[in-house]
């Protein structure tokens, strides 16, 4: 082996490309790796604090959503609690709404009688004279059942009326009305309340009622003008009260009641003794004229508003928080408005067409919409079932209020609509009687027909208000009454006071 040195070569040249290129290459990947290993740790850095930052984002805005659920649920359960609050005090105040519901607020201190009866009153020993207050017919059939009638003649014997001429003196009185009467003129009862004649409607009833025992008493003493004249007084002074006072003009069934035992006493007094044929034709001519220009069932409706109006009034200033916030309730003024602008509506209809059905219909509606609670309606159990929201109290809180104040406000229309028409076909029925009575005790035969009778009295005698047609002079063979008048027949009302038709006069009860 040869261990010279290594000749010099001139033309040797080292592959520094061939080396350093190789190292050149390892030296920059490893710096191209080391660059991105620090990108990537600055941007994972990057991430990771995003990722804080909307972590504690989230828990932030999770923090304040839970904050404000719960600030959300004590608002609600504060504003629950002082709405439930505030319903309870309303609900409350109006249990001492609807405990006054049957006062008059009308009725004062000071009190002003009907003239027929001023006096009465301040009688000594009113109670030792004050008849019996219950009817002396139950009803217009008992007219004509004389046994029954002896033994409420014998109920009263006992009463010291020989002792005093209070009831001849009120018998007087009414002559002289009878005499100097003049047809009423009736002003609207909005008009009644800014000068209303105050009355002392119970006492005024229990003296009239006395007046028509005293009536039957007389009777049987052969006093029969007197009884005669204090048959009639009952229906002189409700027409009074009628006309000149807010009291009776409601939609109240104990003046009605009055007047229907008045003409039940007058059919009595007609049928079974003889009376004084120029005082019959008389009272005829007067009753007549008083049945005439009897208030209609649409002045008795404005009156019950009237009367809510006062009452409303009155609990105001007794600061009724229920009074309170149906005065200021938008729904319960639309509502009102319309139900009775109905009403009067419907009556004036029924009145000239005599359909009871779309009345009746009417009424069912309107009650079923009264009637009708917050409720919401299961679909699944098809109406069989209803479900009670129990916070829907609050969300209809007006609804529920109003519907309340409108139960208490809103009558029964049809039930009173069919006793005022009983009224009225009784009266005008007993005032044709009357006339009928006083042409047969004058001329001694019957009248013949209706025309022949409106001639002789001077004034047309009303046609039945039931049938629309004149009254039957000369009924089926077969009848017992001379003068009948019909009798309300529908499926949607049962009469009261008239059974099966309205006997007048009876075939061969004169005495």
């Amino acid at each position: 082996m040869d261990k010279s040195p290594q000749k010099y070569d001139d033309n040797y040249q080292p592959d520094y490309e061939s080396n350093w290129g190789g190292n050149e290459a390892y030296t920059e990947v490893d710096v191209d790796k080391g660059t991105n290993v620090e990108s990537e740790n600055i941007q994972y850095e990057k991430k990771d604090s995003k990722n804080q930052i909307i972590i504690s984002i989230l828990i932030f805005g999770a923090l304040a959503t839970v904050a404000f659920i719960i600030g959300i649920l004590k608002n609600t359960a504060e504003d629950f609690e002082k709405r439930y609050s505030q319903y309870n005090e309303i609900n409350d105040a109006f249990k001492d709404f609807s405990k006054y519901s049957y006062v008059d607020l009308e009725r004062t201190a000071t009190t002003s009688y009907p003239i027929l009866i001023e006096d009465f009153p301040e009688t000594k020993n009113f109670a030792k004279y004050c008849l019996p207050c219950t009817s002396i017919f139950s009803n217009l059939e008992n007219v004509f059942d004389s046994e029954m009638t002896k033994r409420k003649i014998e109920n009263i014997k006992h009463i010291p009326l020989s002792e005093t001429d209070l009831y001849l003196n009120i018998a007087s009185k009414t002559n002289d009305l009878i005499d100097n009467y003049q047809e009423p003129y009736y002003p609207s009862a909005f008009d009644i309340i800014k000068k209303p004649s105050v009355t002392d409607y119970k006492l005024s009833l229990r003296v009239l009622k006395s007046c028509l025992w005293a009536s039957l008493y007389y009777a049987s003493q052969d006093k029969t003008s007197e009884a005669l004249l204090l048959a009639f007084a009952p229906i002189l002074v409700c027409q009074d009260i009628e006309t000149n006072s807010a009291d009776g003009a409601d939609m109240d069934t104990k003046i009605a009641e009055v007047k229907i035992d008045a003409c039940k006493q007058l059919l009595y007094l007609i049928n079974f003794y003889k009376l004084d044929k120029n005082l019959i034709k008389k009272i005829a001519i007067t009753f007549i004229k008083i049945v005439n220009s009897e208030p209609s069932f649409v002045r008795q409706i404005e009156n019950h508003m009237r009367c809510d109006k006062n009452y409303f009034s009155y609990l105001e200033k007794e600061n009724n928080a229920f009074v309170k916030y149906i005065l200021n309730s938008k729904m319960h003024k639309e509502w009102y408005d319309r139900i009775f602008n109905e009403a009067r509506e419907q009556i004036r209809e029924l009145e000239k067409s005599g359909d009871f059905s779309n009345f009746n219909s009417w009424q069912k509606n309107l009650y079923s919409l009264l009637l009708g609670a917050n409720q919401k309606q299961d679909k699944k159990a098809k109406g069989k079932t209803q479900i009670i929201n129990s916070y829907i109290i609050f969300k209809e809180q007006e609804l529920t209020l109003t519907r309340k104040a409108l139960n208490h406000q809103v009558p029964y229309f049809g039930y009173y609509y069919f006793i005022y028409l009983e009224k009225i076909a009784i009266m005008k029925g007993t005032a044709v009687a009357l006339a009928f009575k006083a042409y047969m005790a004058e001329k001694s035969i019957k009248p013949f027909t209706e025309s022949e009778l409106n001639t002789w009295l001077g004034i047309y005698i009303p046609k039945d208000p039931l049938s629309r047609r004149a009254y039957r002079f000369h009924p089926s063979f077969n009848s017992k009454y001379l003068l009948e008048g019909s009798t309300i027949k529908n499926t949607y009302y049962s009469p009261v006071y008239i059974e099966k038709n309205l006997p007048l006069l009876v075939e061969g009860g004169i005495r």
